[in-house]
């Protein structure tokens, strides 16, 4: 009765809740008001913490409506609108086929 001593592998997976990950965790789970309350608390417990405010101006509807007006596929110049030479999913997409063209493939 030999005991002998073999080296073995195995071969595990497991899980590291890091305390980033679980903090992240814990504010994706809560509502806007509890998710403002926190970060209430945290400015006020942590002197390093700071809340930059934003311009009132900065976010408005002036800039979505920029932001449309220069994606958009069609473009006003003057009196008539001309539609942008850009290549849209559109054009890569085939034709419908009809029944009997379905049919016959």
């Amino acid at each position: 009765m030999a005991l002998e001593l073999k080296p073995r592998q195995i071969l595990t997976t497991k899980l590291a809740m890091t305390p980033q990950l679980q903090l992240a965790i814990k504010l994706l789970q809560l509502s806007r008001l509890e998710l403002v309350g926190t970060i209430q608390q945290e400015l006020t417990e942590n002197p390093v913490l700071e809340k930059v405010e934003e311009p009132a101006g900065e976010k408005s509807d002036a800039d979505w409506q920029s932001y449309f007006e220069y994606y958009s596929p069609r473009q006003a110049t003057g009196s008539e609108t001309e539609v942008k030479d850009s290549t849209g999913f559109e054009t890569y997409t085939s034709s419908k086929l009809s029944l009997t063209e379905h049919l016959l493939r």
